[in-house]
């Protein structure tokens, strides 16, 4: 499970916070990479983050039914360090004590909670592509959030190709254009070039009709 020092090594932003993250993921069972790159995404780590059109707030982007959920505002949450929003952070994410199986699954816990365990084919409802727009599914989100993360958690980058792989029983590669690593490993910022993702959409396609046509074979045998 990545550690507090690989978390501070990645973000400096989250030096205050680091432990505490990795205290949140072992309780709630995720690895605390997925934690941080999922507050990377939403804020890249600046507690007074705010949005004005939708005002979401803070490191986590609360919205403001989510902070008076919490029993807090999105003003309080913006006049709050770091550490201070942790406990807001945590009592977010403890409703997903044991959900939370991949780095895909954290991006949903705050985007779409409906999304989380339903993997990168989740179709959004209409509304949310509306107000979203080039976000029509779970990847497309992971996709935009993947090219800013700088931790490799426990499933691999990026969240869609693990969660494919997963799903058609295979060992996960490494990401195309990326070396692999072991959980909690920095990596660079710098998104993959569309060719590489071309490629390795191509390949997996590929590969998932050479599955479907020898599980044709064997039923016909």
């Amino acid at each position: 499970m990545t550690t507090a020092a690989q978390i501070a090594a990645a973000y400096p932003g989250a030096v205050t916070v680091a432990p505490a993250l990795v205290e949140l993921g072992r309780q709630i069972d995720a690895d605390p990479a997925w934690l941080a790159n999922t507050i990377q995404w939403e804020s890249r780590w600046n507690p007074a983050a705010y949005n004005r059109g939708s005002g979401a707030s803070g490191l986590l982007q609360f919205m403001p039914a989510t902070a008076k959920r919490l029993g807090t505002t999105t003003a309080e949450i913006r006049a709050m360090t770091a550490a201070e929003q942790m406990r807001f952070i945590a009592a977010y994410f403890r409703p997903f004590s044991g959900r939370l199986r991949s780095q895909l699954d954290a991006y949903m816990a705050v985007f779409y909670p409906a999304a989380v365990g339903k993997g990168p084919a989740y179709r959004f409802p209409a509304r949310v592509e509306k107000q979203n727009p080039g976000i029509r599914s779970a990847a497309d989100y992971a996709r935009k959030a993947d090219a800013v993360a700088r931790l490799i958690g426990g499933d691999g980058p990026p969240s869609t190709w693990a969660d494919t792989l997963a799903r058609l029983g295979l060992a996960r590669p490494p990401s195309p254009g990326l070396p692999a690593a072991p959980s909690g490993s920095v990596r660079s910022p710098v998104p993959l070039p569309s060719a590489a993702v071309a490629v390795g959409a191509a390949g997996l396609l590929l590969l998932s009709l050479v599955l479907v046509a020898r599980r044709v074979r064997a039923r016909a045998a």
